[in-house]
C-alpha cells in the first residue's frame, strides 16, 4: 500500500514538472553570435538566426532594436511549439568602416528567457578613401572664396571608376580639377579641391562633395562640409 501511494506521488511529481516544463514556450536559439569577417563597405550584411520552440505553448518574438544606421530585423512574430524559424537581420555598411559590432535585442514570451542578445561583428573595409571624413571651413564672410583639400584614393585591389564630382547645393562652390571619368588604378590617388562662395546670409553654410563610383553597392560617397558665415 506504501510502495503504491509512493509511485502515486512519484507520478503526480513528474506530471507537474512536465507541466511545468513543457506547458509554457522555450526559445532555443542555434547560435547568438555571428562574425561577418572582412566586408567591403557598401555590401550588405545578411544573415538569418534560426529560433526553436521547444516547449508547449507558442513563442512570440519581438525585436527591439531601433533601426538606427537601416539595420532590419525581422522576427517571424510567433513559432509553434516544436518549431522553428528565423530571425532575418540584414545590416547596410555604406557609411560604416573598421571593426564593427551590433547587438540586436529579442523580446520573447519565454518566461525563463525573457530577452535574447542577437551580436553581429564583421570589419568593414574601404575600396575608395575620401579625406578628410568632414571638412570645417570654420569663419567665412559671405561672398567670400572658402579652399579646402580633398584627397581620393583606392585603397581596393581593382580598378575604380570616378564617374563624376559634384557639389550640393548647387551653384554653392566647384571642384577643381573638374573632372569626368576617371579611373583609380588599386593605390592611386586623385587630389582635389574644394572651392566654396557662399552668398547666403551670415549663419551656418551646410553642404556635400557628391563622388559618383562604378562600385557594386556604392554608387555614391559623400563628404559633408559645414562654415559659418559672418556679415561683409
Amino acid at each position: 500500500m506504501k510502495n503504491i501511494r509512493f509511485y502515486a506521488v512519484l507520478l503526480a511529481m513528474l506530471i507537474i514538472c512536465e507541466g511545468a516544463a513543457f506547458g509554457s514556450p522555450k526559445a532555443v536559439p542555434s547560435e547568438t553570435r555571428y562574425n561577418a569577417g572582412s566586408v567591403s563597405q557598401g555590401t550588405m550584411i545578411l544573415h538569418d538566426f534560426v529560433i526553436k520552440n521547444t516547449g508547449g505553448e507558442t513563442l512570440t518574438l519581438k525585436a527591439q532594436d531601433c533601426g538606427c544606421g537601416g539595420v532590419k530585423a525581422k522576427t517571424p512574430g510567433s513559432i509553434k511549439p516544436g518549431m522553428s524559424d528565423m530571425i532575418k537581420v540584414s545590416i547596410p555598411t555604406i557609411n560604416l568602416q573598421g571593426n564593427y559590432k551590433r547587438e540586436i535585442k529579442i523580446e520573447t514570451n519565454d518566461p525563463d528567457n525573457k530577452e535574447i542578445v542577437l551580436t553581429i561583428t564583421a570589419n568593414i573595409f574601404e575600396t575608395l578613401s575620401i579625406m578628410p571624413k568632414y571638412i570645417s571651413f570654420g569663419k567665412g564672410m559671405a561672398g567670400s572664396k572658402l579652399t579646402s583639400e580633398l584627397m581620393i584614393t583606392n585603397t581596393g585591389k581593382d580598378k575604380i571608376t570616378i564617374l563624376g564630382v559634384k557639389v550640393y547645393p548647387a551653384g554653392a562652390g566647384s571642384i577643381s580639377p573638374v573632372i569626368g571619368k576617371t579611373i583609380l588604378k588599386p593605390n592611386e590617388k586623385k587630389r582635389l579641391e574644394l572651392n566654396l562662395n557662399p552668398r547666403s546670409k551670415p549663419g551656418y553654410f551646410q553642404g556635400q562633395v557628391i563622388i559618383s563610383t562604378d562600385i557594386k553597392n556604392l554608387e555614391e560617397k559623400r563628404v559633408f562640409y559645414g562654415a559659418e558665415i559672418t556679415a561683409k
